[in-house]
Protein backbone atom coordinates (compact mmCIF):
# COMPACT_ATOMS: atom_id res chain seq x y z
CA UNK A 1 0.00 0.00 0.00
CA UNK A 2 1.34 3.50 -0.76
CA UNK A 3 0.30 6.74 0.69
CA UNK A 4 -1.69 7.98 -2.06
CA UNK A 5 -3.75 5.04 -2.14
CA UNK A 6 -4.55 5.51 1.49
CA UNK A 7 -4.78 8.67 1.33
CA UNK A 8 -7.38 8.46 -1.29
CA UNK A 9 -9.46 5.76 0.81
CA UNK A 10 -9.46 8.06 3.69
CA UNK A 11 -10.98 10.76 1.58
CA UNK A 12 -13.60 8.79 -0.14
CA UNK A 13 -14.93 7.11 3.37
CA UNK A 14 -14.96 10.93 4.52
CA UNK A 15 -16.95 11.86 1.41
CA UNK A 16 -19.12 9.04 2.14
CA UNK A 17 -19.78 9.84 5.73
CA UNK A 18 -20.26 13.12 4.08
CA UNK A 19 -23.04 11.75 1.57
CA UNK A 20 -24.61 10.13 4.62
CA UNK A 21 -25.18 13.40 6.67
CA UNK A 22 -26.30 15.19 3.61
CA UNK A 23 -29.21 12.29 3.10
CA UNK A 24 -29.79 12.51 6.61
CA UNK A 25 -30.49 16.21 6.63
CA UNK A 26 -33.68 16.60 4.69
CA UNK A 27 -35.11 12.95 6.48
CA UNK A 28 -34.44 15.03 9.48
CA UNK A 29 -36.31 18.41 8.18
CA UNK A 30 -38.97 16.33 7.62
CA UNK A 31 -39.75 15.05 10.69
CA UNK A 32 -38.76 18.14 12.50
CA UNK A 33 -41.80 19.72 10.17
CA UNK A 34 -44.13 17.19 11.10
CA UNK A 35 -44.03 17.48 14.59
CA UNK A 36 -43.98 21.00 15.05
CA UNK A 37 -44.69 22.81 10.87
CA UNK A 38 -43.06 26.03 10.30
CA UNK A 39 -44.87 29.48 10.80
CA UNK A 40 -43.62 30.76 6.95
CA UNK A 41 -43.81 27.42 4.79
CA UNK A 42 -41.41 28.85 1.44
CA UNK A 43 -44.31 26.67 -0.38
CA UNK A 44 -47.25 28.87 0.68
CA UNK A 45 -49.18 28.86 -3.29
CA UNK A 46 -49.16 25.07 -2.73
CA UNK A 47 -51.69 25.24 0.74
CA UNK A 48 -54.89 25.12 -1.51
CA UNK A 49 -54.07 21.74 -1.32
CA UNK A 50 -55.26 19.51 1.48
CA UNK A 51 -52.68 19.44 3.83
CA UNK A 52 -52.05 15.81 4.44
CA UNK A 53 -51.66 15.06 1.05
CA UNK A 54 -49.20 17.78 0.36
CA UNK A 55 -46.97 16.74 3.45
CA UNK A 56 -47.44 13.14 2.49
CA UNK A 57 -46.25 13.59 -0.58
CA UNK A 58 -43.35 16.17 -0.17
CA UNK A 59 -42.30 13.66 2.16
CA UNK A 60 -41.84 10.76 0.18
CA UNK A 61 -40.29 12.87 -3.05
CA UNK A 62 -38.00 14.19 -0.85
CA UNK A 63 -37.29 11.23 1.60
CA UNK A 64 -36.93 8.52 -1.16
CA UNK A 65 -33.73 10.48 -3.38
CA UNK A 66 -32.36 10.81 0.59
CA UNK A 67 -32.42 7.60 1.20
CA UNK A 68 -30.76 6.72 -1.65
CA UNK A 69 -27.73 9.39 -1.58
CA UNK A 70 -27.48 7.96 1.98
CA UNK A 71 -27.48 4.24 0.86
CA UNK A 72 -24.50 5.66 -1.80
CA UNK A 73 -22.46 7.22 1.03
CA UNK A 74 -22.89 4.13 3.17
CA UNK A 75 -21.21 1.99 -0.08
CA UNK A 76 -18.64 4.49 -0.53
CA UNK A 77 -17.35 3.90 2.79
CA UNK A 78 -17.89 0.83 3.40
CA UNK A 79 -15.88 -0.25 0.21
CA UNK A 80 -12.84 1.66 1.80
CA UNK A 81 -12.71 -0.77 4.81
CA UNK A 82 -10.01 -2.98 2.77
CA UNK A 83 -7.50 -0.58 1.76
CA UNK A 84 -7.73 1.39 5.70
CA UNK A 85 -7.65 -2.21 6.71
CA UNK A 86 -3.96 -3.43 4.88
CA UNK A 87 -2.63 -0.17 5.43
CA UNK A 88 -2.78 -0.17 9.80
CA UNK A 89 -1.79 -4.36 9.05
CA UNK A 90 1.42 -3.00 7.15
CA UNK A 91 1.67 -0.04 10.10
CA UNK A 92 2.09 -2.62 12.55
CA UNK A 93 4.07 -5.22 10.99
CA UNK A 94 6.28 -2.46 10.91
CA UNK A 95 6.18 -0.85 14.13
CA UNK A 96 6.78 -4.77 15.58
CA UNK A 97 9.87 -5.46 13.33
CA UNK A 98 11.40 -2.24 14.63
CA UNK A 99 10.40 -3.48 18.21
CA UNK A 100 12.35 -6.75 17.45
CA UNK A 101 15.25 -6.34 15.11
CA UNK A 102 15.89 -2.88 15.78
CA UNK A 103 18.62 -2.89 18.59
CA UNK A 104 21.61 -4.20 18.97
CA UNK A 105 20.27 -7.95 20.42
CA UNK A 106 18.04 -9.53 17.97
CA UNK A 107 15.10 -11.27 19.67
CA UNK A 108 14.20 -15.03 18.83
CA UNK A 109 10.66 -16.14 18.46
CA UNK A 110 9.85 -18.49 20.61
CA UNK A 111 6.65 -20.34 21.06
CA UNK A 112 4.77 -20.31 23.88
CA UNK A 113 5.80 -19.08 27.44
CA UNK A 114 9.46 -18.09 28.28
CA UNK A 115 11.07 -20.82 30.42
CA UNK A 116 13.70 -19.60 32.83
CA UNK A 117 16.66 -21.78 34.27
CA UNK A 118 18.54 -20.44 37.58
CA UNK A 119 22.31 -21.91 37.33
CA UNK A 120 22.70 -25.20 39.11
CA UNK A 121 24.30 -25.25 42.75
CA UNK A 122 26.78 -27.52 43.50
CA UNK A 123 25.97 -28.96 46.92
CA UNK A 124 28.77 -27.80 49.31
Amino acid sequence: MNSVSVRRAKLARIAGLALMIAGLAPILWLAANSIHPMPIDPLAPLQRLPSLAYSSVLALAVSLPALLVMWLGATIAARQKDVLEAAQRAKQDRLRRKREYGSEERVEPYIGSRMTFESDKEPR
